[in-house]
C-alpha cells in the first residue's frame, strides 16, 4: 500500500470506528430489550471470533 493510499485507508478506518461507536449502544440496548440481556455479548463474541479468523487473510503481505 502506497503512502497516498495509507491516508485514505486510515480515514476509512476512523470513520467506521466512529460510526460503530455511535450505533452500538443503541443496537445493544435494543437487543437487550427485544431479545435477551445476553444477546449483545454472544453476538460480540461471535463477531470477534469471525474477525480473528479473517484478519490474517486480509493483512498478509501478498505472499502469492
Amino acid at each position: 500500500m502506497g503512502k497516498e493510499e495509507l491516508s485514505t485507508a486510515n480515514s476509512m478506518r476512523t470513520i467506521s470506528m466512529n460510526l460503530a461507536g455511535m450505533f452500538s449502544p443503541w443496537l445493544g440496548g435494543l437487543l437487550m430489550e427485544q431479545v435477551s440481556l445476553d444477546a449483545p455479548a454472544f453476538i460480540g463474541a461471535g463477531l470477534t471470533l469471525i474477525l480473528s479468523l479473517i484478519y490474517p487473510l486480509v493483512l498478509r503481505d501478498g505472499e502469492d
